[in-house]
């Protein structure tokens, strides 16, 4: 069996079937958000909503262009937003919490890093959403390790999942993907914190 054919059947294994309230379209089934994908030419499964939506009043998940949805949450005075991207090389998975009214700048690394960890370990999720989870909290006890870059009222750090240095942009598939943290100012009284998680599907090498 390829890797990148047990990637995709461990994706699937860790998903229960569900509904989403508020969609657009109801959320696939395991397999039918694989067979879903596969029409596009994905090789990434069609997202599935990660959140326990019985624990949020207010839960929404939809569905957008080229194998994305986004899903949506609050935490008392929190927003939660994942977004899901990911169909030919591999996967993002991109956890952002928007705090009002915070009591620090958003150039308090150190206090949104361990913002994020309160914030993913609170979160209610399905047992497809428990590998994102671990993996995040395991990014961010060690995130301090990464160089931090500021532009304009932003900061963020990254690490690829190769140990080569990130590029400007991101961690390229390349490299097998990475992590990626980020804070930033939305004006004067709302401050978004960004937590990411990429993953590279192997792909078969072809014949020399």
């Amino acid at each position: 069996m390829s890797f990148s054919r047990a990637v995709l059947l461990t994706l699937a294994a860790c998903a229960a079937p569900l509904a989403a309230r508020g969609a657009a379209a109801p959320a696939p089934t395991d397999a039918a958000a694989a067979a879903a994908a596969a029409k596009k030419g994905c090789a990434v499964p069609a997202p599935l909503p990660l959140l326990d939506k019985t624990a949020y009043p207010d839960h929404s998940f939809r569905y957008g262009r080229e194998n994305t949805a986004t899903e949506t949450a609050s935490n008392g005075d929190v927003r939660i937003e994942i977004e899901f991207a990911g169909c030919r090389d591999g996967f993002e998975h991109s956890f952002a919490f928007t705090e009002n009214a915070p009591k620090t700048t958003y150039d308090d690394r150190d206090h949104w890093l361990d913002f994020a960890a309160t914030q993913i370990k609170a979160l209610k999720t399905w047992r497809r959403g428990r590998e994102d989870v671990k993996d995040l909290l395991d990014f961010l006890s060690g995130a301090k390790i990464g160089t931090t870059r500021k532009s304009g009222t932003q900061i963020r750090l990254e690490i690829c999942r190769d140990g080569s240095p990130a590029g400007e942009d991101s961690c390229s598939m390349k490299s097998g993907g990475g992590w990626r943290f980020a804070v930033r100012s939305l004006d004067g009284n709302r401050i978004e914190v960004r937590v990411s998680r990429s993953l590279a599907l192997a792909l078969p090498r072809s014949e020399p």
